[in-house]
């Protein structure tokens, strides 16, 4: 039998709660001040790799494609029925700050979230008095932050990885529409269709990357709540415990994709609110479910067929099964001695 969800409604309600805790509001502003630093940082650096609109006759008869030049590389993909094309260049030179920047920003920021992660699950279990200092405690150990660097990267380099893995085909989707329609004249119904085809498998993909998101989010929480696990049980305590209840965690972290893209339009600015509002409602559907589904009762095993013949035998399991509440096996027992004295006693 399904396990009743919590409502989302309720959930949010108690996340917000939460979310005005001075603890919360200052452990936010810690974490979301030191993103917002490391982006200035990243922009200062020029660590970014940037996409630029042009256009196309910039490129001339060049087509789209990944080129290697001497001194760098571009990336062009041509929209000839708008008369722009999407470019990208760096030298490598450039390439190397970039990888070097993120890499540092990487091995800073994920302790510090993991920091806060913890401290949003202890708000989540009663626990409301702390410091906001607290979140550099994952700098103090050399386990910890080397468990919390695997598990943000699995967060957040594998996931984006893998959702750009698939959103490839919608990529080709979009360079066969491109290339085969050069003006409006040309934009019939099988051009069309394949227009819409690259747009549901992009969107496909999007949600596929949220999916494994949610999938890698008990692991993150189970870390927060127990730093003392080891990485590999760290990963099968967190899979477990959200085994049975995965879609519905899917479902709800779908409720989020437009605070999600908020947050990416301001540059994470927006995760002052968007941080603690679905780390701390996560973890609470989360709790509220693994509650829900262990209450459920354990089906019951169904009862073996047992033949007519043997149904009174020894072998029979079990052996006095269907049997009345008087009754014997034998058929001889003393309910029967007495039912029989009685009939004889009211015969006579």
């Amino acid at each position: 039998m399904p396990y009743k969800q919590p409502l989302r409604r309720i959930v949010k309600v108690r996340a917000k709660r939460l979310m005005i805790t001075p603890l919360c509001l200052r452990v936010t502003l810690l974490v979301v001040a030191a993103q917002l630093a490391f982006f200035v940082l990243r922009l200062l650096l020029n660590g970014n790799l940037s996409m630029a609109l042009v256009s196309l006759a910039d490129y001339g008869d060049t087509s789209s494609g990944l080129y290697l030049l001497e001194e760098g590389i571009s990336v062009i993909f041509r929209m000839d029925l708008t008369g722009m094309a999407a470019a990208v260049s760096a030298t490598y030179a450039q390439l190397r700050v970039v990888v070097l920047v993120n890499t540092a920003i990487f091995l800073l920021l994920a302790p510090l979230r993991m920091g806060a992660m913890e401290v949003y699950w202890d708000l989540t279990r009663g626990k409301k008095e702390g410091r906001p200092l607290q979140v550099f405690r994952w700098f103090t150990s050399g386990g910890r932050l080397l468990k919390a660097w695997v598990v943000e990267f699995c967060l957040q380099v594998l996931v984006w990885c893998a959702t750009f893995a698939a959103s490839i085909p919608a990529l080709y989707l979009f360079y066969r529409f491109y290339s085969s329609t050069a003006s409006l004249a040309s934009f019939d119904f099988s051009r069309r269709l394949l227009l819409w085809s690259a747009d549901l498998l992009a969107l496909a993909a999007l949600f596929f990357g949220v999916w494994l998101h949610s999938l890698l989010l008990p692991v993150r929480y189970c870390l927060a709540s127990h730093p003392e696990y080891g990485l590999g049980e760290t990963f099968r305590r967190g899979f477990r415990s959200a085994r049975g209840i995965r879609g519905g965690l899917y479902g709800f972290r779908l409720s989020y994709i437009l605070w999600f893209f908020l947050s990416r339009l301001t540059y994470g600015a927006m995760d002052l609110f968007v941080l603690p509002y679905s780390s701390l409602g996560s973890m609470l559907y989360l709790q509220e479910a693994v509650r829900g589904r262990d209450r459920e009762p354990a089906p019951t095993p169904p009862r073996p067929e047992i033949p007519e013949e043997d149904r009174y035998s020894d072998a029979a399991w079990p052996p006095t099964e269907g049997l009345g509440e008087h009754e014997s096996p034998a058929g001889d027992g003393p309910a029967d001695r007495e039912e029989g004295e009685d009939q004889d006693g009211d015969e006579a």
